[in-house]
């Protein structure tokens, strides 16, 4: 039997989830249209992205990846943050598909 106190923790925090999961508020979702390995970029539905050391890459089976994990055609999720050269640089990049 659950303890009340137990219990009351349950009701009051019941959709606390894994924090690989997957956001549902993208900046941006697209499509791979181009990688870029000169210039550490990839292009998202006309889009041009910088990555940056810190950039994380979240594969679709839940594991953190690298940018070898991307491919031209795949449907991404996106964070960015735009540099001091007014440059949108990826904080965080999912593949969705």
């Amino acid at each position: 039997m659950l303890k009340p106190l137990s219990l009351f923790i349950f009701l009051l925090f019941p959709a606390v989830s894994p924090a690989t999961e997957t956001p549902q508020n993208f900046q941006v979702v697209g499509t791979i249209w181009e990688i870029d390995d000169v210039a550490n970029a990839i292009i998202v539905n006309d889009q041009l992205y910088y990555f940056s050391a810190s950039t994380r890459i979240h594969r679709g089976d839940g594991r953190i990846g690298s940018t070898a994990d991307l491919a031209k055609g795949q449907k991404v999720g996106l964070f960015y943050e735009v540099d001091t050269r007014q440059q949108p640089v990826l904080t965080t990049v999912w593949i969705l598909s």
